[in-house]
């Protein structure tokens, strides 16, 4: 969506569901593909609002400091249509400051687990413990930008209804991702050597 267009991206063809999407599926997607579904929501925001090269845009999150930009981009680009739409209550600087401080937060923690390796735990149990907590932290501030998003979509796209249910493809992501975690816990407490 570009600042002179409050519906620029918001002209595609008609659709069967609103491109809302309920805080618990975007908590649990995110959760049981351990973080994993947040760079297609990160995709599909920038996409749907219009903004120039989703693809580009995602794959620049996997770069250091670039990625708190992109995120901020995001994180203001819903600000502007919320405002546009006469959407009070959001921040995108109070979101981005979540974000931040949540990563910053996580990021202390590891390296403290990392220098000081808890006694009693094996390591790698206690690193994807750690993770799966910092996991549930990260979920924070994109579910309160969802709500501005709900919020807009619910404005733009009234008579659309929200798909509730899990698609035939976050279904199989999910399931790929239990599986894999599934066989990271059996290898965690799989006898080593014979």
């Amino acid at each position: 969506m570009s600042d002179n267009d409050p519906q620029g991206g918001f002209g595609a063809p008609p659709r069967a569901w609103s491109r809302a999407t309920p805080v618990r599926r975007l908590t649990v997607l995110i959760f049981a593909s351990f973080g994993l579904y947040q760079f297609y929501w990160f995709w599909r925001n920038w996409r749907d609002l219009g903004r120039p090269h989703p693809g580009w845009r995602t794959a620049g999150l996997f770069v250091p400091i670039l990625n708190f930009f992109l995120v901020y981009d995001l994180f203001r680009t819903v600000q502007i249509a919320a405002m546009r739409l006469g959407i009070a209550g959001f921040s995108a600087a109070r979101a981005f400051l979540a974000f931040l401080g949540v990563n910053v937060f996580a990021t202390a923690v590891w390296l403290m687990i990392y220098r000081w390796k808890p006694k009693g735990f094996s390591e790698s149990l206690s690193l994807l413990l750690i993770d799966v907590l910092l996991l549930a932290l990260q979920i924070l501030p994109l579910v309160y930008v969802q709500g501005a998003l709900n919020a807009v979509w619910s404005e733009v796209e009234p008579r659309l209804p929200v798909r509730v249910a899990f698609s035939r493809g976050e279904v199989i992501l999910v399931g790929a991702c239990l599986f894999l975690w599934w066989m990271q816990v059996f290898m965690l407490f799989a006898p080593v050597g014979g």
